[in-house]
């Protein structure tokens, strides 16, 4: 699940709550914690990696997931009871800078996961629930983080209402791959089978070369064990399969073009059209961000980033969602810098992308310090130095 699917669904459990007293069981998306363990001596990010990096982690491998903070759950009986937080764990979640704990993300795995951390109240009493996005890829610590439980090569994922290490047996840790697997298999065949049924003479996971030039698709006929070819009928039109596919490949939507990371390869031939001529140039939220983070002098997180978005009038709500956009979010007058595009015409998939000319006007709000408070309400921290 994304960021957005599980606010959702975590604003459902905080209602229930209130309105009707029930609650949740633990599962694989909830865990519930009643509080912190604190140091003085080490910063809040630490503080929170020590608590919560193994949870987050196991939640990151298998569907993403919920933690809510301030509640105490009898492990006899089940009960779950709100207590609330004590004032020193919320002033340490409330200090928590994302941006931060997605840089300690990136040296634990060479990669970042989405989290998002929210406060809500019951009553008088204080609590905080924490959002893991689900990691489309396999994260394992490249080295010992001990401080955090964490050992290198560890393959931690969500199950049964808590925790499995899956190193600890072959069969738990074939069972997650094998989970894993059939996950990307299952994606790349319904990708393959809505655009081009005609593949079907050749396992799409076996193509090699797709030529809409001369309506032929070649690959690996395991059926009968031989290097094959199929026609197709190519429909060169802006909703045909192959601009579908192009569209589809420009924005990551199908797996990765890659000679390193085994099949599928394949090579495609083609480009993208739209009403007669090539689609213009767009980049993606992530690189967008990438690239602001990298020339300013301040840190700044993806949501913080959207926030700038919203102040030069670009978007309507910063909350917007790049995966399931809604027209409404986005302006139309600044199409030059931020659209939605279609990358699914049969699924009506759309995604929210940008022209790679948005990243000086965003850097120039960014790097001014006397904007900051209006648009975040706090002065963003400068990256040390």
């Amino acid at each position: 699940m994304n960021i957005a699917e599980l606010k959702t669904k975590a604003e459902e459990i905080v209602e229930s709550i209130k309105d009707k007293g029930v609650y949740w069981k633990e599962n694989n998306l909830i865990d519930y914690k009643l509080e912190l363990s604190l140091s003085k001596e080490v910063n809040v990010v630490t503080i929170f990696l020590r608590n919560f990096a193994k949870d987050i982690l196991a939640f990151a491998n298998k569907e993403g997931g919920m933690l809510f903070l301030g509640f105490n759950e009898n492990r006899d009986t089940g009960e779950i009871t709100d207590e609330g937080l004590q004032e020193n764990n919320i002033n340490i979640l409330r200090a928590i800078d994302l941006k931060d704990l997605s840089d300690q993300f990136m040296k634990m795995y060479d990669t970042q996961i989405n989290v998002d951390i929210h406060p809500f109240n019951i009553a008088a009493r204080r609590f905080y629930y924490v959002l893991i996005e689900k990691q489309g890829t396999i994260l394992v610590p490249k080295n010992d983080f001990l401080d955090y439980g964490l050992k290198k090569g560890d393959v931690i994922y969500r199950g049964a209402g808590g925790n499995i290490r899956a190193n600890d047996k072959t069969s738990e840790f074939n069972t997650f791959i094998e989970t894993k697997v059939n996950e990307k298999n299952k994606e790349f065949m319904q990708i393959w089978s809505g655009l081009l049924p005609e593949v079907f003479d050749i396992n799409p996971k076996e193509i090699l070369i797709l030529n809409p030039k001369q309506g032929k698709v070649y690959g690996y006929n395991s059926k009968n064990k031989i290097l094959a070819s199929t026609d197709i009928e190519i429909d060169t039109k802006e909703d045909g399969p192959i601009n579908v596919i192009l569209n589809a490949i420009s924005a990551g939507e199908i797996g990765k073009i890659s000679t390193t990371e085994g099949k599928p390869i394949y090579k495609l031939v083609g480009e993208i059209v739209l009403n007669g001529e090539k689609t213009k140039e767009s980049t993606s939220m992530h690189s967008i961000h990438e690239e602001i983070k990298e020339k300013s002098k301040y840190k700044i997180s993806n949501i913080q980033l959207k926030s700038v978005m919203q102040y030069l009038g670009w978007v309507r709500n910063k909350t917007f969602n790049i995966e399931k956009p809604k027209n409404e979010d986005i302006n139309p007058d600044f199409s030059d810098f931020i659209w939605i595009e279609t990358v699914d015409n049969l699924k009506r998939k759309k995604k929210v992308v940008f022209s790679p000319k948005a990243v000086p006007p965003l850097l120039e709000v960014v790097e001014n310090p006397t904007k900051h408070t209006e648009i975040f309400g706090v002065l963003l921290k400068e990256k040390s130095k």
